[in-house]
């Protein structure tokens, strides 16, 4: 995948995909983790998360590269494997040129915030929007 254009070349758009982002109810808040890691030969970093606001705002942006989601049961989806499953974890890489470590913190420490948003980006809504629920909602519901 050589861009976020194709958006996982699953026939799924962004807006499918960040539909499906949900936080994974069998980890604790200290077990749901966000990385950045990179090698100085390298012109991009490696970035996973299982923040679900996080999540959604990578999926929006523009350079980010899609390499796999993870679904509620730990396994790492490729795009021919992705049906549509609930999305508790995304891995892509962005260009290192994106990245930037401020002078003074933020007024929110919200991991989110990591990644800008701007308002009228693209059709889909602010990814602060949608709740940070868990997909233990679902699950429970696929119970009955």
């Amino acid at each position: 995948m050589s861009s976020n254009n194709g958006r996982f070349n699953t026939g799924f758009g962004i807006n499918q995909l960040v539909n499906q982002v949900r936080e994974d109810p069998n980890l604790t808040p200290e077990e749901k983790e966000y990385t950045f890691t990179g090698l100085k030969s390298e012109n991009e970093v490696q970035v996973y998360s299982e923040v679900a606001g996080l999540m959604r705002r990578l999926l929006n942006h523009p350079e980010f590269d899609l390499q796999d989601v993870r679904d509620p049961n730990g396994n790492r989806l490729q795009p021919n494997e992705y049906k549509g499953e609930t999305i508790t974890g995304v891995r892509g890489r962005l260009p290192v040129g994106t990245l930037k470590v401020r002078e003074s913190s933020r007024s929110t420490s919200n991991p989110a915030a990591i990644i800008t948003w701007k308002s009228g980006q693209n059709e889909t809504s602010n990814p602060e929007d949608i709740e940070d629920h868990d997909a233990s909602e679902e699950l429970e519901a696929d119970d009955d």
